[in-house]
């Protein structure tokens, strides 16, 4: 009896135990913010076919030897709770991919496929699927454009893809795949823009991909409409060894970040550089590959290197989604997966969109941690992107790899970890002293930059600029280490400073850094009877001779007179020799023909500047006047002549 109580005792223990158990395992879960991240079926399946082995969910740089995905994700899915996620879905981070265009009803941009990655058989016109990583408007239309249509010969609107290696559909596809992977759908997304028209190689005998720096960096090109239509990041796994103007990359850098890849020759930089990936605001990409053993990257062959470039990310053997135009080789294979296409391309372009994904989740981290009034810069980003130090060795040379994990992981804002942006301790301001005294009637651009103490960055991410008078509120005049600033046009001083602010890790506890002001002064013009230029109302220049008829006015003024101290200055007008007018604005209206002399006096100094006038007489009103004089003597003579008319009929009636 003793024994079966027992046992009843250990399995209401148990029971209870396992309830427990349930209970906690149950609530962690309701409570967890792990997201479930879901693939397209089609695309594991092309994995499996590529001998990637089963229950894969992306290719071989997943592992933790490479980009270490999975831990990478599970920091994300644990920092997400921490962000405004409504402020990420109404201000996602769009990445502009500028290439061949995209297959946009493929299922990896539209998503159209369940929870568990099956393809949807039917929906309804117009539906967008949660999955659905293309950039859109309020109406469902794809935000994007092709700006080598006047190649093409199709519509702005068109964005196919017909390059034979389905470019431009590949490296979206892999943006795609990752963001998938992260299950960020709803906060990163892809704006299409397609650049590339096809043009004729006699050598190959094929028709070949080719931009031209119009189509992408022209007014209406790819570029600037990346720039106007929201893009953060602009991918450009595109290139050239001819050298472009670099002007727009620099001018946008701190509101957009540029990647682009470093080309497939095998060259190194210091011979032979290919833009626009060697230019100096853009990050330029190099590919690896794993070596033998799999243990560790490896600088890939074909891939250019050198140190106009930036940083290596895996770019061998990605499996993406492709066209049914893509050319299937033994190094290129197709993977249809019930009419679902993927296939297997190698480059520098393929490893551009993966440093483009790792750019959008710095950005994105950021964007939904910091205040909405205090966004990190984007050139900030691309220092944060590449400050990690995780290096790989080609040719005796050491290069950056992209070290995603541990640059999500890093808190650039603290200052206190080994591999964080150091936060200095002093800010001070360098500017040319002979440009911070403007006269009125001549402001200019000065040129302020921050020097940083102790570690003077080469992008000082979190600047700000002020500026502000003694009686009035502060203005924000720019952001980053380096501003242009040209003064309002009001005669007083002004002064400057450069800000820094951050935060340290815990509860918002901010810190601010100021740097001393720097004071600008504006004064009056210095108007004084050797610089006085007579000039007409409408600023031109009267000093040669002017000709005019009499009784009619020519309007006399100094030029610059609006920018100097009228409460100091007189002005006087003489007219060969005598004083015509004291007012600051002389209307001439001479009566006679004659020459004229007109000297302006300023504060009674008569300038030695003058101008000749010569007033013609107006002989258009002396004719009108002998007209008049004919009329009256005609009319008088007529009236005299019928009056001895008259006379003579009424005399000779008598």
């Amino acid at each position: 009896m003793r024994f079966v109580k027992s046992n009843s005792m250990k399995r209401l223990i148990l029971v209870f135990i396992l309830i427990l158990s349930f209970c906690v395992c149950f609530s962690a879960l309701i409570s967890s913010n792990v997201a479930l991240a879901v693939e397209p079926e089609s695309y594991l399946d092309a994995l499996y076919d590529a001998g990637f082995g089963p229950n894969v969910n992306t290719d071989w740089f997943i592992n933790e030897r490479y980009l270490d995905l999975a831990s990478a994700k599970q920091y994300f899915d644990d920092l997400m709770p921490n962000m405004d996620l409504d402020y990420l879905e109404e201000n996602p981070v769009v990445i502009a991919v500028i290439d061949t265009g995209i297959d946009e009803y493929h299922e990896m941009f539209t998503g159209l496929y369940d929870e568990d990655g099956h393809s949807l058989t039917s929906v309804t016109p117009g539906y967008i699927s949660p999955y659905d990583v293309l950039y859109r408007d309020s109406e469902g239309n794809i935000i994007g454009k092709n700006t080598a249509s006047n190649k093409n010969g199709d519509d702005e609107d068109d964005l196919t893809d017909h390059a034979y290696e389905s470019h431009g559909t590949h490296v979206s596809g892999i943006l795609a795949m990752l963001i998938h992977y992260f299950n960020l759908e709803k906060y990163i997304k892809i704006m299409p823009i397609k650049a590339a028209f096809l043009k004729y190689n006699s050598a190959t005998s094929k028709y070949e991909n080719a931009f031209n720096t119009d189509n992408v960096l022209g007014t209406n090109g790819a570029y600037m409409f990346a720039v106007n239509n929201g893009a953060d990041i602009i991918n450009m796994s595109l290139t050239s060894d001819a050298a472009w103007n670099s002007s727009k990359f620099d001018t946008y850098k701190n509101s957009v970040i540029t990647v682009a890849a470093a080309g497939n020759s095998g060259k190194d930089s210091s011979n032979t550089k290919y833009y626009p990936a060697a230019s100096s605001s853009v990050i330029g990409v190099m590919n690896y590959s794993k070596n033998n053993d799999d243990t560790a990257p490896t600088m890939y062959s074909s891939s250019n290197y050198g140190d106009a470039y930036d940083i290596c990310a895996p770019g061998t053997e990605i499996i993406s989604s492709v066209t049914d135009n893509f050319t299937v080789t033994s190094a290129t294979p197709m993977y249809n997966e019930n009419d679902v296409l993927y296939g297997r391309l190698n480059g520098t372009s393929m490893a551009c969109p993966v440093v483009s994904f790792a750019a959008a989740l710095l950005t994105l981290k950021y964007r939904g941690l910091q205040p909405e009034d205090n966004q990190i810069p984007a050139n900030a980003i691309k220092e944060f992107l590449l400050h990690k130090k995780k290096t790989l060795t080609y040719k005796d040379v050491e290069y950056k790899v992209l070290d995603l994990n541990s640059t999500i992981r890093t808190d650039f804002l603290d200052g206190s970890g080994e591999d964080s942006i150091v936060i200095p301790t002093a800010i001070t301001i360098d500017a040319k002293a002979k440009d911070l005294t403007q006269s009125l009637d001549d402001l200019k651009p000065i040129t302020f930059t921050a020097k940083l103490d102790p570690v003077n960055y080469e992008v000082a991410p979190f600047i700000y600029w002020v500026a502000y008078q003694d009686d009035g509120e502060e203005e924000v005049i720019g952001t980053g280490k380096t501003i242009q600033y040209t003064p309002k046009a009001s005669v007083g001083y002004t002064k400057v400073e450069a800000r820094m602010d951050y935060k340290n890790p815990g509860p918002s506890d901010p810190k601010y850094l100021y740097s001393p002001s720097v004071q600008i002064e504006v004064k009056y013009y210095m108007l004084n009877s050797t610089k006085a230029i007579i000039v007409s109302n409408d600023s031109i220049n009267m000093a040669t001779d002017q000709t005019m008829k009499a009784g009619e006015t020519m309007n006399f003024s100094v030029a610059k007179y609006e920018y100097c101290n009228k409460e100091t200055v007189t002005i006087e007008w003489y007219v060969n020799g005598e004083l015509a007018s004291t007012d600051p604005y002389f209307a001439f209206n001479p009566k006679d023909a004659g020459e004229y002399e007109i000297v302006v006096a300023v504060n009674t100094v008569k300038s030695a500047n003058s101008t000749k006038v010569i007033v013609e007489s107006n002989n258009e009103g002396k004719v009108k006047m002998e007209m008049w004089k004919i009329w009256l003597i005609s009319t008088a003579i007529t009236l005299v002549i019928a009056a001895v008319v008259v006379t003579l009929i009424f005399t000779r009636k008598k």
